[in-house]
């Protein structure tokens, strides 16, 4: 681990936000583009409604279920890493979905985009607490949060047009090589990945990065004896909090609003 002097690094916090807030807005184009696309996507298949949802729901399965690996691979690797791996995964995935050619194909691209978006916010959250100190985390991490409703306001007024200029695959391909662009940018400015953004706190840097993916087992225990599950579980409110997340309003209303009105982001985009 590596001392470094806190003073010299502030000025980088604010840096690391731009980079979170950034990937935010990249990340809510990238997951929304499939939202705005979904009845163009449907009439080239030939779906139906109840394969749409299939279609729909093959993001959010894989990306729920990656949450709590996500988190691990980022304490096991970095934020840096994981970051850049997953930016890497979820843009070549956008690519794809523009190269899919059947509803099988189009499903198992759109679990993969999940895998690969879900250690991002993860990674995005810890850079932030290493960043900033303890009384500006908060305000530090609501800003970073707020790129995920921006990027879903602004994802039609990009993705939409495209749709109309290149086709909903094209589009695809834009806006994924438009994530694979902001990957290098994020390396030039963030490397050394193998090195952990540095604590604001305590000054330190750790040396991250090094895939070895044996765990000991000491660790492994002493782990799950730090958190335990199954009393948070047990506690009805924590579920209920959990269930009736806001997500449901972020999710499902966006994935159908676009094939119930028949493409009225089009429309309101002056597009067609």
């Amino acid at each position: 681990m590596e001392e470094v002097n806190p003073t010299t690094s502030k000025p980088k916090s604010y840096r690391s936000l731009a980079l979170v807030f950034t990937g935010f807005i990249i990340c809510f184009i990238d997951r929304s583009a499939m939202n705005i696309a979904l009845a163009y996507v449907g009439k080239t298949f030939t779906l139906t409604p109840a394969q749409l949802g299939v279609v729909g729901s093959a993001f959010f399965f894989s990306y729920s279920l990656m949450q709590i690996p996500g988190g691990w691979l980022v304490d096991r690797f970095g934020t840096k890493w994981m970051t850049v791996v997953s930016l890497v995964a979820w843009s070549f995935f956008t690519i794809m979905t523009g190269f899919a050619w059947s509803l099988t194909s189009l499903i198992v691209i759109r679990v993969l985009f999940g895998i690969g978006e879900g250690s991002y916010p993860s990674a995005a959250m810890k850079q932030v607490r290493l960043a900033f100190p303890k009384d500006k985390r908060g305000q530090a991490s609501s800003v970073a949060i707020s790129s995920n409703y921006i990027g879903n306001a602004i994802a039609p007024f990009v993705v939409a047009p495209l749709i109309a200029a290149l086709s909903w695959r094209g589009a695809f391909h834009f806006v994924g090589f438009l994530g694979l662009v902001y990957v290098l940018v994020y390396f030039l400015l963030e490397r050394p990945l193998g090195q952990e953004v540095t604590d604001y706190e305590t000054g330190s840097r750790q040396e991250k990065g090094k895939f070895d993916w044996r765990v000991p087992r000491t660790s492994r225990r002493q782990h799950f004896q730090a958190i335990p599950c199954r009393m948070i579980l047990r506690r009805r409110r924590v579920t209920m909090i959990a269930i009736s997340s806001n997500q449901r309003s972020n999710w499902m209303v966006p994935m159908w609003i676009p094939r119930i009105s028949r493409g009225w982001v089009l429309k309101l985009t002056g597009t067609t």
